[in-house]
């Protein structure tokens, strides 16, 4: 998808990060944020695609180990 998108990201009317990062469910966004592995990017010069596609990544890794803790804690209790 991102294929089809221009380079020049000046004229976009979102932010790729943001509209992943308000997706997310409240749980693992407030985990994300919580986490002290868990750098929030900065969303100052994302002028280009590829700039987007960066910390786009960024914030679905964040999103995906704070989910895999989920589900891990979801067992150990399940377990108990």
């Amino acid at each position: 998808m991102a294929g089809n998108l221009p380079d020049s990201a000046k004229g976009w009317p979102i932010r790729l990060c943001s509209t992943y990062y308000t997706a997310l469910s409240r749980t693992i966004s407030d985990r994300m944020m919580d986490s002290d592995d868990y750098t929030a990017p900065s969303l100052i010069g994302l002028a280009t695609k590829e700039k987007q596609l960066e910390v786009l990544q960024i914030v679905r890794e964040g999103a995906t180990v704070q989910h895999k803790e989920l589900v891990a804690e979801d067992d150990r209790i399940d377990k108990k």
